[in-house]
């Protein structure tokens, strides 16, 4: 069988790059100590060049405490910037491996009075929170509360489940050793959000034993593009695949956590999705023709009728087509696509089945290195929205390091492409040059990170020779106008009302939804595009009867009496005014204890500089955002480790755009083909820093409407939209 093969066309001097970038900054320990709350940390200023990771191992402290007491950091780390340090002895490093939650002091609380709280020892308590004192407290102290300490694990067994019924509906749950939130939403059908929502005390963490309440889902799976799927006895998930037309990939993409060992009444969700004529299974390990068809419960010479071109001994991660049920079979049976999809030409197009292991793709990443601009040109401030006299040389490079470690991903499942790398200025000559390559014509996806009048060339290219064209950066939605092969992954403004009408219509309960603003000349549109979708959302029965929706244009002291009880009430803050905004949070903690409600800020309020991060908690501040990195999670420290390893840096958020553009489009080819464009509204990718949900904007081009909603839960960032 023919070998695949992988070519990285370098056009460039890009070994010259790749040395550059393996040249860290040294990091010198900060002799500047100062003490906050009664925690001593050392004051260590950003150097240009240096890491979280380089920093963290001079200072011998774990990152995740860095970030912990600097959550900035998490986004980007800039020369000259300040970060505290917790002054960490080295006597608690037999600890480093504990789960931990966080505990935010409140006022007048003592060490006596946690240590009784979470039956921890006060002597663990003050090993892991060197600097601690036994008196009181200052208000908004973190402490971190080993849970592999606690009392309640030592000495009393945890049962494996408690539910009992309550009353108005709710069910109670005792949380199991090491359970979290989002094992605790999946087995009930429910959001994080709502789980919040019915136990704000969660958001500082899970104690093994304590029980709390479960309500009924806000919305049914229903109404979510799904169905429930009931598993019956002797039932295969292999069997559920090819009844259903959906992938064993789909089905554990929509139900984390799920196996092969499936139970009798067990529920799963299903995508519903039109009749389709195949599914997709890759190939195990030594798996061959007969095993997968016992699997499928399908004849060998079925599968070899959809598949002529296998052998008997079958490669692994091969694409194997699997021939589900007649059309005759009852509706009910298989699931259906939503409405809103209906834009898509032909319903067997976008069946990932795409005989992609015969087909190599060519692709042209275009990047802005400057390593053949002049200096004089490199320096000016109007064309890159840098200071006089600062180089971007160098500044796109982690885009194209985060593309080398999708593409590394790509070719290990099959991918087979020729990738060519231009180093593109902006100077128009230059343009013209690249786009009279002959192969440029032939190219089957264009990445483009180029200036924007560059761009306009590549654009127009692009419709000429029907090339489907990522602008990978640019906010501005102008760029997709008449023309659709571009495609824009940075979500539309356009979209972000309709993302908090779509959330705040899946919370459960009554809703007390308040829009305000700080001046009453701003923000007009976007109030009048959120009462349009928040009363088209309850004229369409998503809200619960007796919800309600007003704005207000005045004081904090109006908001306090807005907000009422008996509501779950939501403060829709449109302000991008630092001092407001922390004015107001500050104002409303006084309200926490008497009644319920939650934040939603504007983009910008994540990079508020002067905000303590235990307000946004104990306020339930959400946040709109075109990205979210999860530094908690599995995929993402794995990117973070191959990142460190390769290029002894720290990655940005180009390093992270960079890896979720080429992983997503190269997928949209190998599952898809060439003629990818008409099935991106179905496409779902798992990425690690961005969501893509694709709309036609036609005759433009394609952009992502999915803007994260995230909030923190025990200062860990977590999205309760998805």
């Amino acid at each position: 069988m023919k070998q695949r093969f992988f070519i990285i066309a370098f056009l460039l001097g890009f070994f010259f790059i790749t040395s550059k970038a393996q040249e860290p900054a040294e990091v010198v320990v900060s002799q500047q100590k100062i003490t906050e709350n009664g925690m001593t940390f050392w004051l260590h200023t950003v150097e240009a060049g240096q890491t979280l990771y380089r920093i963290s191992l001079a200072y011998k402290v774990p990152i995740s405490d860095i970030l912990q007491y600097n959550p900035e950091a998490a986004k980007v780390l800039k020369t000259g910037q300040q970060l505290k340090i917790p002054a960490t002895p080295s006597e608690i490093s037999p600890y480093t491996n504990i789960d931990f939650i966080y505990h935010v002091t409140k006022a007048g609380e003592t060490l006596q009075s946690i240590s009784n709280i979470y039956s921890v020892p006060i002597e663990t308590i003050q090993k892991l929170n060197p600097g601690i004192g036994k008196d009181k407290l200052p208000a908004d102290q973190v402490i971190k509360i080993p849970l592999d300490y606690s009392a309640l694990l030592k000495n009393q067994p945890i049962p494996d489940t408690s539910r009992r019924t309550s009353k108005g509906g709710f069910l109670t749950y005792t949380v199991k050793e090491k359970e979290t939130l989002y094992a605790i939403s999946r087995k009930f059908g429910v959001t994080i959000a709502d789980i919040i929502e019915w136990n704000p005390q969660v958001k500082e963490g899970l104690k093994a034993g304590e029980e709390i309440l479960i309500g009924k889902p806000g919305i049914k799976p229903q109404e979510r593009g799904f169905i429930e799927y009931k598993i019956q006895k002797h039932e295969s998930l292999y069997g559920i695949a090819r009844k259903n037309r959906i992938s064993i990939d789909s089905l554990k993409m929509f139900n984390q956590g799920l196996t092969e060992n499936i139970k009798e009444g067990q529920i799963i969700l299903i995508p519903k999705r039109r009749a389709a004529s195949y599914i997709t299974h890759v190939a195990e390990p030594k798996e061959n023709l007969q095993k997968i068809a016992d699997k499928y419960e399908v004849g060998e010479e079925e599968l070899k009728k959809a598949n002529p071109h296998i052998d008997k001994k079958i490669e692994e991660n091969a694409p194997i087509k699997i021939p589900i049920q007649s059309e005759n079979k009852k509706e009910h049976e298989m699931a259906q696509l939503p409405a809103e999809t209906e834009n898509i030409a032909s319903t067997s197009l976008c069946n990932p089945d795409y005989k992609f292991k015969h087909e190599e793709f060519k692709i042209a990443i275009i990047v802005p290195f400057m390593l053949n601009t002049p200096l004089n040109v490199r320096s000016q401030s109007s064309a890159y929205g840098k200071k006089p006299g600062e180089s971007p040389l160098f500044k796109y490079l982690p885009f194209y390091e985060g593309a080398l470690l999708a593409l590394d991903s790509l070719k290990k499942i099959g991918f087979n492409a020729k990738v060519y790398v231009y180093d593109l200025g902006n100077d128009m000559s230059g343009t013209h040059r690249l786009l009279q390559k002959p192969e440029m014509k032939s190219m089957d996806l264009i990445i483009s990170l180029a200036f924007s009048k560059n761009f306009e060339l590549i654009a127009d290219f692009a419709k000429r020779h029907k090339i489907p064209t990522i602008n990978a950066i640019s906010k501005r939605d102008e760029i997709l106008s008449n023309n659709e092969y571009i495609i824009k992954p940075y979500p539309s403004e356009d979209f972000q009302a309709e993302a908090v009408a779509q959330f705040l219509s899946s919370r459960p309960g009554k809703q007390n939804i308040i829009i305000l603003r700080n001046n009453k000349n701003l923000y007009t549109n976007t109030i009048d595009k959120l009462l349009t979708m928040l009363d088209q959302h309850l004229q369409e029965g998503h809200f619960t009867k007796g919800s309600r929706i007003h704005f207000l244009n005045d004081s904090v002291t109006k908001v306090k009496s807005a907000i009422k009880p008996g509501y779950s009430n939501y403060l829709i803050v449109l302000s991008e005014n630092e001092a407001f905004n922390i004015n107001l949070l500050r104002n409303l903690r006084t309200l926490n204890d008497t009644l319920r409600f939650s934040l939603i800020g504007m983009p910008s309020w994540a990079n508020m500089k002067n905000a303590e991060i235990s307000s946004l908690i104990q306020n339930n501040v959400h946040f709109l955002s075109p990205f979210m990195v999860d530094y908690y999670d599995e995929k993402v420290q794995d990117f973070l480790y191959k990142y460190r390893d390769r290029y002894l840096a720290e990655p940005n958020e180009l390093a992270f755009t960079g890896f979720d553009i080429t992983w997503f489009f190269c997928n949209a080819l190998m599952n898809y083909g060439k003629d990818f464009r008409e099935c991106l509204p179905y496409l779902r990718i798992s990425n690690i820093q961005s969501s893509y949900r694709y709309k036609w904007l036609k005759p433009n081009g394609l952009v992502n409407t999915f803007w994260n909603i995230y909030q923190y839960i025990g200062y860990r960032p977590v999205i309760v939209n998805l």
